[in-house]
């Protein structure tokens, strides 16, 4: 009898184990709908997975996404021909994605540091690309840049995505 209970409960054991390792794997690599997941990497490394949804103004053809929470966040600048499509964007410093050839992007990107001093890290892309996908009234995609602080001459690298982030129309000069 001893035995058989030994047994069945290092069975339900090994299949726990295997259960949370299934779980806490698959679900690493998942993005939630809605959501804006980056990793970045370089001199700081650090992660978000926060909530965001995209602003398009169809008089400037223009889209932002935004994605913040208190000190942290991101910005993505889409500049389009004319509207949101799916597309592959090469990613630049802000001033040469706004008067460059369309379509194309530029990304922020901001935390609170809190090594030796807390300061207010921010960075801005210098390039990359991003791929984006449509769905009715969402957009989704991935994104890779070099990015540069903007209080000096440190770089990481930002990987992420986004999934399924709603697109929210704004008119009357957008601003």
């Amino acid at each position: 009898m001893r035995r058989a209970t030994a047994t069945i409960i290092i069975v339900l054991l090994i299949a726990g184990a295997g259960w949370w390792f299934y779980r806490s794997h698959s679900a690493a690599g998942a993005i939630r709908t809605g959501h804006v997941s980056l990793q970045w990497r370089g001199k700081y490394q650090g992660r978000l997975d926060l909530p965001g949804q995209v602003s398009w103004c169809p008089v400037t053809r223009v889209g932002v996404l935004q994605s913040v929470s208190s000190d942290t966040g991101a910005m993505i600048v889409f500049y389009e021909r004319d509207s949101l499509i799916p597309a592959t964007y090469p990613i630049s410093a802000p001033a040469q994605a706004a008067a460059g050839v369309r379509p194309a992007g530029t990304a922020a990107l901001r935390w609170l540091h809190t090594a030796k001093d807390t300061v207010l890290a921010a960075f801005r892309s210098e390039s990359g690309t991003m791929q984006v996908h449509r769905a009715p009234g969402t957009i989704s995609g991935t994104l890779s840049a070099r990015m540069r602080s903007m209080s000096g001459i440190d770089t990481l690298v930002l990987h992420g995505e986004f999934r399924d982030l709603p697109i929210v129309t704004t008119a009357v000069g957008c601003s």
